[in-house]
């Protein structure tokens, strides 16, 4: 799988996937999150199908900057915030309020 299909598949609700260092991971009460490198929360899709994408780690790297442009999350994006969460702030439940 490619992270463009990986992308796709989080859009439509798939909890889990992954693509090279691209992976789709369950945080619980239905709630998903587009994660790169195991840490840094590039999108979240709520129970309701929203998702907001986190802009702020476009330009963080190149390798982070391709990964978002591949998977194409910006086409699916119901709103965009400008900061740069982490999977363990994800998991304990701060800052992420969809």
């Amino acid at each position: 799988m490619n992270q463009r299909e990986l992308g796709s598949r989080f859009a439509s609700g798939y909890k889990s996937g992954k693509a090279g260092n691209l992976s789709i991971i369950n945080l619980g009460r239905g709630r998903t999150a587009l994660v790169s490198y195991g840490w840094a929360v590039l999108a979240i899709r709520s129970p309701e199908g929203q998702i907001t994408e986190f802009s702020g780690w476009y330009g963080y790297s190149v390798s982070t900057s391709c990964q978002i442009s591949r998977s194409g999350i910006h086409y699916y994006a119901h709103r965009t915030l400008n900061t740069v969460p982490r999977l363990e702030t994800s998991i304990r439940g701060k800052g992420l309020r969809v």
